[in-house]
């Protein structure tokens, strides 16, 4: 602590030396206010500091999130794509077929296919499933695997940044009981599903080949009975939409 010291006379003409305690007081003060700014300059400049990284950070952020946003974009347009090309191949063979864009699905409608309430094809299905084996062999070797051996074979340019991660043969029916013993919805849902993939392996021995960028198998199959109706059918209703085939098109994430 520094202190401050006066020097006067007093009336006897004698030197004398006082503490300044004013003065002092004074000094100490400014000398505190001095301190005080110099750790608000400090402070402001962590701040500053901090508050650059944290903004470089939410950029980063920001360019991922748009990077990430702009690659699902781009993956549903690529699908879209695909069951845009889908149906017109088709429809110029003469298959009548309907897309959903927005979860991916060609649908096939019971009655081009089976026989009601059996896994048995009516006539003229066969010939409409040996036409969809025929597209899918040219069109999905261009959505997997190796992409590039395909470009050169006529795939859609949209092919060139698109993957398929997984193609999914989805059967459905509607909700009326079947009124056969141990057979129900479910069981006719999935045998159909299973009948129609190996049709089309059997017709097109290269579509089980076909593999993700995993390496793993691209067709699966599987039966929801009457639980994803395109028509709501609170009651048991001869719903003809319900009864179905759906192809189920997933492509990988980024």
């Amino acid at each position: 602590m520094i202190v401050y010291y006066k020097m006067g006379w007093n009336k006897n003409r004698h030197v004398i030396i006082q503490r300044d305690e004013e003065q002092g007081y004074l000094v100490s003060l400014g000398d505190m206010l001095s301190g005080l700014i110099f750790l608000f300059i400090i402070t402001l400049i962590v701040f500053a500091i901090r508050l650059h990284q944290e903004t470089k950070k939410m950029e980063g952020e920001k360019q991922k999130f748009d990077m990430i946003s702009k690659a699902l974009t781009d993956a549903k347009e690529i699908r879209t794509s695909l069951l845009e090309e889908l149906k017109k191949r088709l429809e110029e063979l003469g298959v009548r077929v309907q897309i959903d864009v927005e979860n991916g699905l060609l649908r096939l409608p019971e009655e081009i296919l089976f026989v009601s309430g059996k896994a048995d094809f009516v006539a003229g299905g066969e010939d409409k499933l040996r036409k969809l084996a025929e597209v899918l062999d040219f069109l999905l070797p261009c959505y997997c695997g190796d992409r590039n051996s395909n470009l050169s074979k006529g795939c859609p340019e949209k092919a060139k940044t698109g993957r398929l991660d997984a193609v999914l043969v989805e059967g459905h029916t509607d909700n009326r009981p079947l009124n056969i013993p141990d057979y129900d919805n479910w069981d006719l849902s999935a045998k159909r599903s299973i009948v129609t993939y190996k049709f089309l392996r059997n017709e097109r021995a290269a579509l089980e080949s076909l593999k993700n960028a995993d390496g793993r198998p691209l067709f699966g199959v599987s039966g929801y009975a009457d639980l994803r109706p395109v028509e709501r059918h609170d009651l048991p209703t001869n719903e003809p939409r319900n009864r179905r085939i759906d192809l189920r098109f997933i492509l990988a994430q980024p």
